[in-house]
């Protein structure tokens, strides 16, 4: 179950008003427009959007790569903007980076891959020798210590990368696409240990991904990124309810018909959604009132978030009920569209 951290602290990231404008030969490339987003700290964030968002850019102004062309940004209480290099340096080492493919080097061992950041800070043997042994063990990766990146799994591989964003303590760690390139087993592990992790080291993640699964298994809170703009943002639990969102149509999409089970000379299909908060129908009630009137459930999705079930449901109804149907479940707060086949 997803472990919610209420936090009196800062926030982990605040964005106001960030812009980025690149030149180019065609004219200006607007990246990000406006940003305004808050991410309290303690929390797995997701930031979700097609190809071309600005997913990239936004990353790079997050670790100081790049700077906004307006706007103010902070890191962990850090502003990271207009800072000097030896400022930003300072703030990126609270900062740690899980990359899609781990980005390890290929000619060192696990061991010397996660000292490698320590090496840079310039850490004494003995604290490095320590602290590469406490998170060989924190991420599971005891006995693999002197392997190459050739000799690992992709999980293993993912694991030192986790490892090394996490060698000098941050206090952020950004995930960019980290389980796009894993199988299905896999990915809940590294899931599984980003969320471990949070919950022991009160550390912040924030993931970048298209992978909606990964969003509902794993973040407290979303934003979609579409054009430069931050067009939907919030808990998800209420990004999921918001049922006119796109992100609730993309976190919980309309499930899977098999249409050749359809009279379509008879019957209509509906798409059925509700949540079961305080004061609203539970997927039993929703599905009791749905036999009243004997329509049929071709096809369903449940998802629990938070202890709040979730539910949308491809309904098949005889269009003579159809008015008596929609009335009936809308009285009762469950959102109700007819689609059209």
């Amino acid at each position: 179950m997803r472990t919610t951290n209420e936090t009196s602290r800062p926030p982990a990231v605040r964005l106001s008003g960030v812009s980025k404008i690149y030149g180019a030969r065609s004219g200006q490339v607007h990246a990000l427009k406006g940003i305004d987003l808050e991410i309290p700290a303690g929390q797995i964030h997701g930031i979700v959007g097609q190809s071309g968002a600005g997913k990239s850019t936004l990353i790079r102004c997050l670790t100081g790569l790049e700077q906004p062309t307006s706007g103010q940004l902070e890191v962990a209480g850090q502003s990271m903007v207009d800072q000097s290099e030896k400022s930003l340096r300072k703030a990126r080492a609270g900062i740690g980076m899980v990359f899609q493919h781990a980005n390890l080097l290929d000619s060192r061992t696990v061991e010397q891959n996660i000292a490698y950041p320590l090496k840079l800070a310039g850490k004494p043997r003995s604290e490095i020798r320590s602290r590469v042994a406490e998170l060989i063990e924190t991420v599971g990766l005891q006995g693999r210590e002197y392997a190459y990146p050739s000799e690992l799994s992709g999980g293993q591989r993912q694991r030192v990368g986790i490892a090394r964003a996490l060698a000098n303590h941050p206090q952020l760690i950004l995930c960019d696409e980290p389980t796009s390139a894993l199988d299905t087993e896999t990915t809940r592990q590294i899931l599984e240990l980003l969320r471990q992790l949070r919950d022991r080291l009160q550390v912040t993640i924030v993931i970048i991904t298209h992978e909606m699964s990964v969003v509902r298994e794993i973040c407290d809170g979303v934003s979609l990124l579409a054009e430069g703009r931050i067009v939907e943002s919030g808990p998800i639990t209420k990004v999921v309810a918001d049922f006119s969102g796109q992100l609730s149509n993309d976190l919980v999409p309309f499930p899977l018909v098999d249409s050749t089970h359809l009279n379509l000379g008879k019957d209509t299909l509906l798409d059925v959604r509700f949540t079961s908060n305080p004061g609203k129908p539970t997927g039993s009630a929703v599905l009791g009132k749905i036999s009243e009137f004997g329509a049929d459930v071709a096809a369903g999705t449940f998802e629990t978030i938070d202890d709040t079930q979730i539910g949308r449901l491809a309904v098949t109804v005889d269009r003579r009920s159809l008015g008596a149907v929609i009335t009936a479940l809308s009285e009762q707060g469950i959102n109700v569209q007819e689609v059209k086949l």
